[in-house]
Formats: C-alpha cells, sequence, structure tokens
C-alpha cells in the first residue's frame, strides 16, 4: 500500500481541485489543467516525504532478477530438449519447463513473500536439470565414448521424469492454496547428479 501513497495523494487532489475550480468557474479546460498541475505536484510532494521502502525495493528487484535467471534457465533446457534423442527425456523436459514458466507467475501472485526464496531453490535446481539434458545430448551422440552410456541415460530419464512431476504438483499446491506444501517440496528438492563428461 505504501508504494501506492503518491498515486493515491495525485488522485484524490485532482479530484478535488478539479471539483472546486469547475463549481467555482465552470471552465472544463481550467479545472482540468489546474486540477492536473495540482495533483502532480501532491503526488511529488507525497513521494519526497514518503520514499520508498529502500529494503523492499532492493527485495523487489533482487526477486525480478532471479525470477528473469529461472526464466532463461528454463528457456535454455527447452533449446536443449529438442537435441534430446529419447522421446521420454524429451518430452518430460520440454513440459517441466512450460509448467516452470507458469510456476514462476503462479507463486508471484500465491506467495509474493517468500518468492526471493522460491526462485533460489527453483534457480539451483534447474541448473542440475540443464547440465544433465547437455550430457544427455552429448552421451547421446556417442554413446560408445562412456562405458556405463545406457545407465547415464536411464538415470537421467528418470530425473527428467522428477523433474516434470515436481514442476506440475507445485503449481497444484499452489492452485490449491497449499503454500505450505510447495515450500516444504522446495525445502527437500535435491539437484539432479549428472555424470563427469570426459572421454
Amino acid at each position: 500500500m505504501r508504494e501506492y501513497r503518491p498515486w493515491i495523494a495525485g488522485v484524490v487532489t485532482y479530484l478535488v481541485v478539479f471539483g472546486i475550480v469547475y463549481a467555482a468557474s465552470k471552465s472544463l479546460v481550467f479545472a482540468l489543467v489546474l486540477g492536473a498541475v495540482f495533483g502532480v505536484a501532491a503526488g511529488l510532494l507525497t513521494y519526497s516525504l514518503f520514499p520508498a521502502d529502500p529494503e523492499l525495493a532492493q527485495y523487489k528487484l533482487d526477486v525480478r532478477r532471479r525470477v528473469r535467471s529461472v526464466l532463461k534457465t528454463t528457456d535454455e533446457i527447452s533449446d536443449l530438449a529438442k537435441k534430446v534423442q529419447a522421446q521420454p527425456s524429451r518430452e518430460a523436459l520440454l513440459k517441466g519447463c512450460a509448467v516452470i514458466h507458469d510456476l514462476m507467475s503462479l507463486a508471484q501472485q500465491k506467495d509474493p513473500d517468500n518468492m526471493a526464496a522460491t526462485a533460489a531453490k527453483v534457480g539451483v535446481y534447474i541448473a542440475s536439470v540443464k547440465d544433465a539434458a547437455d550430457a544427455q545430448v552429448q552421451i547421446e551422440a556417442h554413446p560408445d565414448y562412456w562405458a556405463d552410456a545406457s545407465q547415464l541415460l536411464a538415470a537421467n530419464q528418470q530425473g527428467f521424469a522428477n523433474f516434470r512431476d515436481f514442476a506440475l504438483s507445485s503449481v497444484q499446491h499452489l492452485n490449491q492454496g497449499e503454500v505450505t506444501e510447495l515450500r516444504a517440496n522446495l525445502n527437500v528438492l535435491k539437484p539432479m547428479t549428472i555424470p563427469a563428461l570426459t572421454t
């Protein structure tokens, strides 16, 4: 509410001045001009007397940065997924990425006070998914370079399915108003493990 205080003061002042001037002069143009001038002045004065909370502004900036990072990584995973040959892995990655976009928007609406922590935890997790997707592409391109290629690909397939399921269950929790369930899931979220990509 504090952040809207200058706007409220400006609008209220504009309406009051407009009403008084119009009632006194019957001039619509004069009332509009004076109302706008006094409204802007009142808004600026209110802003200077009651500046925005610097900690809140910094928090919002941090949230936007973290969310942008999550969405950027998610888009990179989507690009990698298109190169994945195994259909179950590819589909799980694409679905998970699509849902993560919705999750970020929904979390902002339903749990804004915890958004920085949510974005940070999701960011760490999807960074590991991105590494695993990159490994998937490399292993599929040269499976003979790894003695246990089939095991690695199978582990990745399960990990990508878990990624998709995490994204879906998180959105379901938020849609049902179960914010505490989402927070609990985030607290036990474990990044995917990936093989050392050495040939």
